[in-house]
């Protein structure tokens, strides 16, 4: 059987990068402001919603906050709408006319409050859905308002749409959990792809559409991982990163290895645990040596013979806060100010790396002023 020389290379999905596009320009952000300050008529409405991030998979779906869910019954679905704890208080309380304290706002949402805001879909609802004619979506009927998750059982795969949302003086994300196969449909009811400028994609490194890792430091190890035990307190170098574990500051780097080139950016860690605000453009470098990836030699009587083995070598591990996933076209619009998300928050274990294979779990510590990784579990 042959191969063709371009197989192993990563393939992007156009088609899904133009549904990227059409939805970050088009889906509803403008129209839902208006049909926001209707039903918030006559309170004044300080409100703002930036264009969504895309994921092709169910994404924040644990998060804190109110879960608002909805039954389409003429095409056998349900969507989702999440709103963080911020964004929700910040709903009731224009609605209200009342404006709390910066620390009340992260407090959980309240069954009173998941009745305003059943209200207020409702009344949303009632001024939307005439809009929605074009979109085939037919009716639109509020199930549910809860913290519970959104049950996806019988959906098949979930698009999630992530708007940044500006309310009053709040901050936060409102997430839209919609199944793929209803998007479809409403993409293919008449409205034109907007064209992607695929040839600035194309100038673009394909390796750069991929997994990128956060790494907030390294942790210098002289002896060797032979000397790598669960429950060491290692402190770490080459580290921007300050504040205490569970608030941040600082920077750190998001780096993609290639075999010849290191691409990376910087960004800040934001009050949200699981998201990174992007601080500098990328830049690609040709890769320096990488710290050696450790494992015993198969040929264990020569290490005896020498006394040392390679548990004994010097090492530098690599500490990993999480993983941020980008698309080609995600690459191309990325510019400092933007907001990724991590794929777990930077609050859970973070990974001891070599050469990228895992070494170890554990979690940041503080060390005096400084930040080191406690040791949870090795992996050798």
């Amino acid at each position: 059987m042959t191969t063709h020389p371009l197989d192993d290379l990563p393939r992007l999905d156009l088609l899904q990068e133009r549904e990227k596009a059409h939805l970050r320009r088009d889906f509803g952000a403008s129209a839902l402001l208006d049909v926001l300050r209707g039903v918030y008529s006559p309170i004044p409405l300080e409100l703002e919603i930036g264009p969504p991030d895309v994921h092709y998979r169910a994404a924040g779906m644990t998060r804190p906050g109110a879960i608002l869910q909805f039954d389409l019954p003429d095409v056998s679905a349900r969507v989702a709408l999440g709103l963080e704890p911020a964004i929700a208080h910040a709903a009731v309380d224009m609605l209200l006319g009342y404006e709390r304290t910066e620390g009340q706002g992260r407090l959980q949402v309240t069954p009173v409050e998941w009745g305003l805001l059943a209200f207020l879909a409702a009344r949303v609802l009632e001024r939307l859905v005439p809009s929605l004619s074009g979109a085939r979506a037919g009716r639109i009927l509020l199930d549910r308002v809860s913290p519970d998750p959104f049950p996806t059982e019988g959906l098949g795969s979930i698009v999630t749409l992530r708007f940044p949302v500006r309310a009053g003086k709040a901050t936060g994300y409102a997430r839209l959990w919609v199944p793929a196969s209803f998007l479809e449909g409403v993409l293919a009811s008449g409205v034109p792809y907007p064209k992607l400028d695929e040839a600035r994609i194309a100038r673009l490194p394909a390796e750069w559409s991929g997994v990128w890792r956060a790494e907030g430091g390294e942790i210098a190890m002289p002896r060797g991982l032979g000397k790598l035990r669960a429950g060491s307190v290692l402190p770490l170098s080459r580290s921007r990163l300050q504040g205490v574990p569970r608030k941040l500051s600082g920077r750190l780097e998001v780096t993609l290895r290639e075999p010849q080139f290191r691409s990376s950016f910087e960004a800040e860690p934001t009050a949200q645990p699981n998201e990174l605000r992007v601080s500098t453009p990328i830049s690609r470098q040709p890769s320096t040596r990488e710290p050696i990836a450790m494992s015993l030699p198969t040929d264990v009587n020569a290490t005896q013979g020498a006394g040392v083995g390679a548990s004994d070598l010097p090492v530098t591990l690599v500490v990993e806060l999480g993983r941020v996933n980008l698309p080609i076209a995600s690459v191309a619009d990325l510019k400092p100010g933007d907001v990724v998300e991590l794929g777990r928050h930077a609050r859970e274990q973070v990974e001891l790396t070599s050469g990228g294979r895992l070494v170890a779990r554990g979690e940041l510590v503080q060390i005096d002023t400084e930040l080191g990784v406690r040791v949870l579990s090795v992996f050798l």
